[in-house]
């Protein structure tokens, strides 16, 4: 007699989607604020679920102020998975001068806890920026510069980041926006690139 036996394999299929994990990252405009300016602080959420809510800061800003700027979402291609880009904008400004700290915003994703990393901005007082003017169809138009560095000696060879800032009156149009090149002796300077968005700067001369 012969005896068979019959073995059956159950396959338990799960959508990826249930395991994946969702990346949480920021990203600050400008490192350096000159007292009274705003920069664009973004928290970017990839995932294929929408976070429940918005950012919660996990303890106040003191002294930086940190509004919402809106919400927008956009979809991306990730290794050939269709994804959803949730982004979270904040507008970061400063009334006191020195180093402050972006503290972490708590995003829950699926009811998991993720936390940003906590970031830092630099803000210096007004007497940083140089004032200058141009004429333009007979009419005298004030602006101001800046350029931020991180604040030690770096050694030969290195790479550091660095900041230029063109002060504008608010009333003028900015129909477009770029820097041809600047005086950098003895310093080898990539071409500098424009910010996404203009900022904004209430000073004591006011609003640019």
């Amino acid at each position: 007699m012969r005896h068979f036996f019959l073995t059956i394999f159950t396959l338990i299929l799960v959508p990826s989607s249930a395991f994946a994990q969702a990346e949480v990252t920021t990203e600050l405009e400008s490192s350096y604020l000159v007292r009274g300016e705003a920069a664009l602080f973004s928290v970017y959420v990839i995932s294929s679920t929408s976070p429940t809510g918005s950012p919660r800061l996990t303890r106040p800003p003191t002294p930086l102020s940190i509004r919402s700027n809106g919400r927008q979402t956009r979809r991306t291609n990730i290794n050939g998975q269709r994804e959803t880009v949730f982004i979270f904008q904040y507008q970061i400004q400063s009334s006191t001068e020195g180093l402050q700290e972006i503290p972490p915003f708590e995003i829950i994703v699926s009811g998991k806890k993720y936390l940003t990393q906590r970031a830092t901005v630099e803000s210096k007082p007004e007497s940083v920026i140089t004032w200058n003017s141009i004429q333009i169809a007979g009419e005298t138009i004030p602006y101001g510069s800046a350029i931020f560095t991180p604040n030690r000696t770096p050694f030969v060879g290195e790479t550091f980041p660095a900041e230029v800032k063109v002060f504008i009156s608010a009333d003028i149009r900015i129909a477009d926006r770029g820097l041809a090149d600047i005086e950098h002796e003895g310093l080898t300077a990539w071409r500098f690139e424009p910010t996404q968005t203009v900022g904004r700067a209430i000073l004591t001369r006011g609003t640019y």
